[in-house]
């Protein structure tokens, strides 16, 4: 069967977990053409082009500097947790709730997380 990224058959949320856990894992940036890096993103060409359609728009122009900083942070030892912030562009903000601002309010699920299962102490 040949199925699309968008509608694999699995139990539960096991297809969105899989999903978004490729997407985050993919150095978007580094994809200059889905052609010719299509290993990168997926294991056949088709699978490649449907991530690249959805990653195409969240490319970054980064400078070789703030490039350099991602690939030495990506080396720590960490979890890494994909959000998702819609009622505002300052999403860093937003993310960290920098000030009282009812477009933040997404931020207060992040911080609850990272308190609940991050910070936690044993």
């Amino acid at each position: 069967m040949n199925q699309s990224i968008f509608n694999q058959q699995y139990q539960g949320d096991k297809t969105l977990v899989t999903s978004i856990s490729k997407l985050c894992s993919i150095p978007i940036d580094d994809i200059t053409d889905w052609k010719s890096d299509y290993k990168l993103l997926g294991k056949t060409k088709k699978e490649a082009f449907e991530y690249y359609q959805v990653l195409k728009s969240f490319r970054l122009n980064m400078s070789p500097h703030q490039r350099e900083i991602i690939k030495n942070l990506n080396q720590l030892e960490w979890s890494k947790y994909p959000i998702y912030i819609t009622k505002t562009n300052a999403t860093h903000a937003a993310a960290i709730v920098r000030h009282e601002d009812p477009t933040f309010e997404e931020g207060k699920t992040v911080i609850r997380h990272f308190c609940e299962h991050v910070f936690k102490l044993d």
